[in-house]
């Protein structure tokens, strides 16, 4: 809706934090206890990956843990 409305005047950069599909279908099944099904349409729900990396000033790839994540931002 806000994209419609003022695209992209509400934020200076956009940044993407990724995964590979296989690593973001295991992190919602632990995290929030859901079938792998479940898992997949949440993520079949979302914006298609390729479209966000393009609407993207920055791609972080988390495909480590959260001690790695942390340090790929501090950089």
């Amino acid at each position: 809706y806000l994209s419609t409305i003022a695209p992209l005047t509400i934020v200076d950069k956009i940044w993407l934090i990724s995964a590979p599909r296989e690593i973001m279908v295991e992190r919602i099944t632990e995290r929030d206890r859901f079938s792998r099904e479940a898992a997949e349409l949440r993520l079949n729900s979302q914006m298609a990956e390729e479209e966000m990396r393009q609407k993207a000033d920055l791609v972080i790839v988390n495909d480590g843990s959260p001690d790695q994540l942390k340090e790929k931002l501090s950089r």
